[in-house]
């Protein structure tokens, strides 16, 4: 059902001249600062049954094709670069070290690092840590670090990395000393939480329990 003169918006709806509902301003597109009389949906399905068509032909079959392999040697590649990365490491581990100097003093480097600074400090100013759950926590593991328990917590690591989506929130965070924080980085490590802490305070328990779950499931 089509409409030549659209009736004009009322109560927050308009007027679809395609499929002839009334809907919220939400459901239509804005288009060089107006909104469009033709809502999503109407734009949407029929762009979608024609791509449905066009992958059945043969064509669309070709291109389909073309594209699942290219995103199959994209993967590859990344798969070796990595694999490479790894072997290089381990058979000249002087000169991976003076490679990796020389990246992180040039500019490509140096901008690298500051979107990873940039993007921690909008994460962890999204959270807040309670000083009281804090204290608990030095409290279970005496004050060392969660991981070897010989050195002493002076650091703050995030149990789900905040590259992968945790947060800096309670829950999420343990103490641990700043070489095995370097260490572990953004990669799942194995975490012991005292059994101690299931009476005391279940409810920390169970929020660390919950968020080695998820480190292990974003890994």
């Amino acid at each position: 059902m089509r409409y030549k003169n659209p009736a004009p918006d009322k109560d927050g709806t308009r007027l679809c001249v395609r499929c002839g509902e009334w809907k919220s301003l939400e459901a239509f597109q804005v288009s060089h600062g107006y909104l469009r009389r033709i809502c999503r949906n109407c734009v949407m399905i029929p762009m979608l049954v024609a791509h449905r068509r066009w992958t059945k032909t043969e064509k669309g079959r070709a291109a389909s094709k073309r594209c699942g392999e290219r995103q199959r040697q994209t993967l590859r590649w990344k798969l070796w670069k990595k694999e490479y990365a790894k072997k290089s490491r381990a058979r000249n581990p002087v000169a991976w070290a003076t490679y990796q100097k020389r990246y992180k003093s040039s500019w490509r480097g140096r901008l690298k690092a500051s979107e990873y600074k940039n993007r921690r400090r909008g994460r962890i100013g999204l959270g807040k840590i309670d000083p009281a759950y804090w204290k608990i926590l030095l409290d279970a593991f005496d004050g060392q670090c969660a991981f070897c328990r010989k050195q002493a917590a002076n650091t703050v690591d995030h149990i789900v990395p905040l590259s992968r989506g945790g947060l800096h929130e309670n829950g999420n965070v343990i103490p641990a000393c700043r070489l095995c924080n370097v260490k572990k980085g953004n990669r799942p490590k194995t975490l012991p939480i005292p059994i101690s802490l299931r009476a005391t305070a279940p409810e920390v328990y169970r929020a660390l329990v919950h968020s080695v779950f998820e480190m292990w499931r974003v890994a």
